[in-house]
This record gives C-alpha cells, sequence and structure tokens, in this order.
C-alpha cells in the first residue's frame, strides 16, 4: 500500500467504478438516442455532445483511480480538474438550468456539489498532498487555474449547442 491514506484507496475506487459504470450505460443512448433527447432538448444539448462528455469524463475518472491507486503525480492534479468540474456543472445546473427543472432535480445538484467540495478540501490536505508529492502548491492559485478552465469549457459547451 505504500503509505497510501485510506481517503485516497476510497476515492480511488469510486473513481474507477463511476467512471466505467458512466461509460457502461452509455450503451442504451447509443441504441436508442430517444431515451433522453427530451431531456439534452431542455438543458440545451445534444446527443453528440453528450456522449463525447461523458465519455471523456468516464475515461478520466477511471484512469484518475488508477493513476491515485499508484500515487501518480498526474491524478491529483486530474481529481482537482474532476471535483472542479463537478462544482462548476452543478453550480451551473442549479442557476442556469434549474429554473427548468422541479425543486427535487435542484436538490439532486446539491448532492454532487458537496461530495465534490469534500473530496476537492481532501485532496489539499497536507497529508494527501505529501502522498502524491506535490509541493504546497499557491491553494488560490491552482483553484483558479482549475475552475477557470471548467468556467471556459461550460461556456464552450453552452456555445456548441446551438
Amino acid at each position: 500500500m505504500n503509505g497510501r491514506p485510506l481517503g485516497i484507496t476510497i476515492i480511488a475506487w469510486l473513481y474507477i467504478v463511476a467512471g466505467t459504470a458512466f461509460l457502461a450505460t452509455q450503451g442504451p443512448v447509443l441504441l436508442e438516442p430517444n431515451l433522453i433527447r427530451d431531456a439534452l432538448t431542455t438543458i440545451g444539448s445534444t446527443i453528440p455532445l453528450y456522449l463525447f462528455q461523458t465519455g471523456l469524463i468516464s475515461i478520466a475518472m477511471a484512469l484518475c483511480g488508477i493513476g491515485m491507486l499508484k500515487g501518480q503525480f498526474w491524478s491529483w492534479w486530474l481529481g482537482v480538474f474532476l471535483e472542479g468540474n463537478t462544482i462548476v456543472f452543478s453550480i451551473y445546473s442549479l442557476i442556469i438550468v434549474g429554473a427548468s427543472f422541479p425543486l427535487m432535480h435542484q436538490l439532486k445538484q446539491v448532492v454532487p456539489l458537496v461530495i465534490a467540495v469534500v473530496v476537492l478540501i481532501y485532496l489539499f490536505r497536507e497529508k494527501t498532498m505529501s502522498f502524491f508529492q506535490i509541493k504546497k502548491p499557491v491553494l488560490a492559485s491552482t483553484l483558479g487555474v482549475v475552475f477557470a478552465v471548467n468556467l471556459g469549457a461550460v461556456l464552450l459547451l453552452g456555445a456548441l449547442r446551438v
């Protein structure tokens, strides 16, 4: 185990399972795209864009989990990016898209938001950063870059949905 924190083991396996499951569940969408067409239209997305986003994030999650189990430097950064992505897209969903959906859907967006914040805080703990051999980055600049990239992705994807 090489001194891997238990929290990293848990997060890594969750990434691997979730990434693999998300990727595996895209089969029905490919076979019968009408299953989600209405939902995607409501949020202003398209099936190809949805499949690209989901596929990319799913693969990134699985790779991140594998890298975390091995203590790879890059997996810490990918984990920070993925959690930042979850936070930005959850807030986007709550603010921009939320008005189109019932209250229960909006409440469902809060759960991933809270989990992402907790995981992000955990990833910035000194013991966690030490395991990945991260040299105490300046917290504000690291998070600033992560959120700027994710916000740019939200704006770009919003522009692509025409």
